[in-house]
């Protein structure tokens, strides 16, 4: 069968390397990727710390990520063609989230950028991420409720910042990933 194939290891049970998900160039370790990793915890830190206090996730740092992975998934990724046709997918997924009111704008374009490093590791970003916000929102979002009542405001739904979960998401998924330090 010619073309690109579906790998979905990262799923599997025994092969949940994402950095073998991700056909890595001959040679790559994870120790050289450590560095770029530190970074783009960096972000996705200062990514969750103003979605806390604005609400928003800025546009600098998102393009920061997404020009960072374009850059160098020339140099990191064996076969180009089928990181990028995986990152496709994802942002396809993530918009389709984004319609259904899933999520905002911001936390769209965070993710369409974490699918350029990620590609179909993406998802499990995307998942643990959702725990974790289950985890923090639900009080957050009962808080809030409780809050409009009191005030006499009327309490429907109430928007609690994805961010801070994308970004404890991210050595979560890491670790699941089997990366060792």
């Amino acid at each position: 069968m010619n073309g690109p194939q579906l790998h979905l290891t990262f799923f599997q049970a025994g092969h949940n390397s994402l950095l073998n998900a991700l056909h890595l160039h001959t040679g790559i370790t994870a120790t050289q990727l450590w560095p770029a990793a530190i970074i783009l915890a960096v972000l996705l830190g200062y990514c969750a710390a103003t979605d806390l206090r604005t609400g928003l996730i800025k546009n600098t740092a998102v393009s920061i990520v997404a020009l960072g992975a374009l850059i160098t998934s020339f140099l990191i990724f064996a076969n180009i063609g089928e990181h990028f046709m995986y990152a496709a997918i994802i942002i396809a997924v993530i918009f389709v989230l984004y319609i259904a009111r899933v999520f905002a704008e911001g936390d769209l374009k965070l993710f369409s950028a974490l699918a350029l490093v990620f590609a179909q590791g993406t998802l499990v970003i995307l998942i643990v991420a959702a725990f974790v916000l289950m985890l923090y929102g639900l009080p957050v979002a009962a808080r809030q409720r409780i809050r409009a009542r009191k005030e006499g405001k009327k309490a429907g739904m109430t928007k609690v910042p994805f961010g801070p979960a994308i970004a404890a998401a991210y050595p979560v998924t890491i670790y699941l990933a089997g990366a060792t330090i």
